[in-house]
């Protein structure tokens, strides 16, 4: 049987529009867009995002351009058409237009010099007609004839020196002028018979300085009223505000009467030699009195604040004796360094720590003999305190053979908490519960000590 031969070529060719009218059959043209693929939009050729999506190409650049999706474009040089839009619009929008990023963008327009483009609101352009109409009626009839604000009529009128509705033009005369700034322009406005804008324009433009306000110096005999009667009742009498009040009392360090808690305290001299000495906090410790009441007195006196010995001061051989004993604290205090400074030259020189709770000669013997739950009941110290102690010094923990329950020991269980028996007889808290369940005695019930269990366990 005789057999065409097809080349290959052409083979290659009839599968490839097979394969091209399959994938056309698939095509995705025209369905709704996904997120997945909104999101790879301009990160990847529209080509590559048409074939991997199964949409055409045109479609692709559709989206893009409608989501307003630029391509990432490889660096290029600056063209003099670009550089004539720099400062015309934002760099954002800028940015967007020509493709390039916004940092590049602001760079090129530093780099040239180049002010910012700002967007200015738009100023209202007055005709001759409507300047006509500002005070023949009220602002605010004219605002809403001329479709614009209040206050855009208030700013003309008087910029152009123009009266409000209903008051006659009258100028200034020499004695008006010389009464601005001596008092408050409200005040002068109602002595004037004018507005308090036109007081108030008035004076800025001559630059004059806004008057202070009155202060009414206190006379000794109303200061003798501070704290004899209530604040409020001596505003009422003096015709002073309360807040005025309040503050001429605290100044003269004068209680308010009826109070518990004194306001100030009277600092003799040894007491101010002390301030600045110490840390305030450490003054109002020793007198019995707040740090901020320490501190407000040495600030009063212009006292320095105490400052500390930096760490890095050298330690002589008369500081170096000194290390031990006492607590870091105090050290610190009477060196005048930081308590770091006083601790980590105490490491250093392998000293313990002068406190209530150092470990003593006797107590040190006991580590890695007994349980450390056992070594911290006998000497009081806390569980992590005596396992720090033990590693720093490099004591290994020993396995004691186990201690028998005697029939003392047993006894005591149940008339009292378990932490309590095991502060007593020096076991862990774990082993006498695990010792209570397996006799069957019941745990201490504080609630009813009646219950509890008195008698020796069969």
């Amino acid at each position: 049987m005789n057999q065409t031969h097809i080349s290959p070529i052409v083979k290659n060719r009839t599968e490839r529009r097979k394969r091209q009218k399959r994938d056309y059959s698939r095509t995705r043209r025209g369905e709704p867009w996904t997120i997945a693929e909104l999101k790879r939009l301009g990160k990847k050729p529209d080509s590559t995002l048409a074939r991997r999506s199964k949409r055409t190409i045109e479609e692709v650049f559709a989206m893009r351009e409608s989501q307003r999706v630029a391509m990432p474009t490889a660096p290029r040089r600056w063209t003099a058409r670009e550089i004539l839009l720099l400062g015309t619009r934002s760099d954002l929008e800028l940015a967007r237009r020509l493709r390039r990023s916004k940092f590049a963008v602001r760079n090129q327009r530093w780099t040239l010099k180049i002010p910012p483009f700002i967007r200015q609101s738009p100023h209202r352009q007055w005709t001759r007609s409507e300047v006509k109409l500002l005070g023949t009626a009220s602002d605010r009839e004219i605002a809403r004839k001329l479709g614009c604000s209040t206050g855009s009529v208030t700013r003309k009128r008087l910029d152009l020196g123009i009266p409000a509705h209903g008051q006659q033009a009258r100028r200034w005369t020499l004695k008006e002028i010389q009464l601005l700034g001596s008092i408050p322009d409200r005040e002068l406005a109602a002595k004037l018979n004018r507005s308090f804008e036109a007081v108030q324009l008035k004076r800025g433009r001559l630059r004059l300085p806004y008057p202070a306000s009155r202060y009414v110096k206190w006379t000794p005999k109303e200061e003798k009223l501070l704290g004899v009667l209530p604040d409020a009742q001596i505003a009422r009498l003096l015709d002073r505000p309360l807040g005025v009040v309040k503050t001429r009392r605290r100044a003269l360090r004068i209680d308010q009467p009826g109070s518990k808690r004194s306001f100030g305290r009277l600092w003799n001299d040894k007491e101010r030699k002390l301030l600045g000495r110490f840390p305030d906090a450490e003054v109002g410790r020793r007198l019995g009195c707040p740090g901020c009441s320490a501190s407000n007195e040495r600030r009063r006196l212009g006292i320095p604040a105490f400052r500390r010995m930096a760490s890095h001061t050298k330690w002589t051989q008369a500081k170096d004796a000194l290390v031990g004993t006492m607590t870091d604290e105090a050290l610190a205090l009477k060196l005048g360094c930081t308590i770091n400074a006083a601790r980590s030259r105490r490491s250093h020189l392998g000293r313990e720590n002068a406190s209530p709770r150092a470990w003593k000669p006797t107590q040190v013997a006991l580590l890695g003999k007994l349980r450390d739950e056992e070594v911290a009941a006998r000497t009081g110290h806390s569980i992590p305190s005596v396992l720090h102690k033990r590693h720093r010094l490099g004591i290994p923990l020993s396995n004691p053979k186990k201690r028998r329950w005697t029939s003392e020991e047993d006894k005591l269980l149940g008339t009292d908490t378990d932490k309590a028996i095991a502060l007593r007889i020096g076991r862990n808290y774990s082993v006498i519960a695990e010792r209570r369940r397996q006799l069957g005695i019941p745990r201490f019930d504080i609630r009813r000590p009646e219950s509890n269990r008195l008698a020796t366990p069969a």
